[in-house]
């Protein structure tokens, strides 16, 4: 519906999915085992990514650079405020690696240390998800709702929204005049 939510059919009514909240949860999961194994794909770029940075992201990549390292990322400084992207995780593009790494830098900033991990796993999720407003083909709704349901949390994305929600078949009935 609307390019956002996918529509299905359950047991008892109805469940609207939003589409980037199940994808989001659908790769945190993921991303947390393959962050558990130590199991990043890497990318290592022959041409590394220029990338300008503000100060307060510079300050929360040198906090942060062992970190990103275990995540997959290697960034080089290269004088005054700028730095290279070398190596990324090969599950992204080239441009969405760099935007996900300013993405891991801000949340950097705010987060305190013991909960960094989770909270860049989780801004890596949001970031490579399908956007709301993206069209799916009807393979990759089933694929998402199915894998949606095997995670740890169906629920909730890793940010603590919901994810579904649930019509009753009751109200559905209730409300058309069905008894």
């Amino acid at each position: 519906y609307d390019n956002m939510y996918i529509v299905a059919a359950g047991e008892d009514g109805l469940l609207v999915i939003d589409q980037h909240n199940a994808h989001e949860r659908v790769l945190f999961d993921k991303f947390r085992e393959i962050d558990r194994l130590k199991l990043w794909p890497r990318k290592t770029l022959l041409i590394p990514l220029l990338i300008e940075l503000p100060p307060s992201a510079a300050a929360s990549l040198d906090e942060s650079a062992a970190l990103l390292e275990d995540l997959g990322f290697r960034v080089e400084a290269m004088g005054g405020r700028s730095y290279s992207l070398r190596e990324y995780p090969d599950l992204f593009k080239a441009e969405e690696a760099k935007d996900i790494l300013l993405g891991l830098l801000e949340e950097a900033a705010g987060t305190k240390a013991e909960d960094r991990r989770e909270r860049m796993l989780a801004t890596m999720a949001c970031k490579s998800a399908v956007k709301a407003g993206e069209p799916l083909t009807r393979e990759k709704m089933g694929y998402l709702v199915e894998e949606l349901f095997k995670t740890s949390q169906p629920a909730l994305c890793p940010h603590g929204r919901p994810i579904v929600v649930r019509v009753e078949r009751s109200l559905i009935d209730k409300t058309i005049g069905r008894h």
